[in-house]
């Protein structure tokens, strides 16, 4: 619409363009995978041309405005992806990798331990997006519990004074 600034058309548009090239859409088995329901788990190749692995929360996090904004049921269920493979301890994935099409937990194994600083704060602002996005209180309560989770964790990477602005012990997590 014309209505729109010259520089938010530009950015929908180059946003979505990059989801015919650099995505995927795992639909759940028969019966659906339950945390899913039918809508499966939609990730985003970080690059196609360079570190083709998918869905990282940051890139969902830097690029997924406008999944929450035009698809919020898929911007949902990768939520539900990253709270149902949350470490017990809070550590949320940092990226799905697909070990097993046979699998029948949509063959997605998390990997926790790169960008361990990083992850949780992507998480809850995921959240707050969607919650943004929608107005639905329902987002709010259905995450909640990986919220404080994801939160707990985060603080507690760097013990000392100062945990929450500085780096875990020897650089972990970076």
């Amino acid at each position: 619409s014309k209505e729109l600034p010259v520089w938010l058309r530009a950015t929908l548009v180059n946003y979505l363009s990059s989801y015919t090239e650099n995505s995927a859409w795992a639909v759940g088995g028969t019966p659906p995978v339950e945390w899913a329901g039918s809508g499966g788990l939609f990730a985003v190749m970080e690059s196609v041309r360079r570190v083709p692995e998918f869905g990282t929360i940051p890139t969902d996090w830097y690029g997924g405005i406008p999944m929450a904004l035009f698809f919020p049921e898929l911007a949902r269920n990768t939520l539900r992806g990253y709270a149902h493979y949350m470490r017990e301890d809070g550590a949320v994935p940092m990226s799905w990798t697909i070990l097993c099409p046979s699998s029948n937990d949509m063959a997605a194994q998390g990997r926790y331990d790169w960008q361990q600083s990083l992850n949780g704060v992507c998480f809850v602002g995921l959240v707050d997006r969607l919650w943004r996005c929608t107005g639905d209180d329902g987002v709010l309560k259905e995450f909640y519990s990986a919220v404080k989770k994801s939160i707990q964790f985060s603080m507690s990477l760097s013990p000392g004074p100062d945990p929450v602005i500085s780096m875990p012990p020897g650089g972990q997590g970076a």
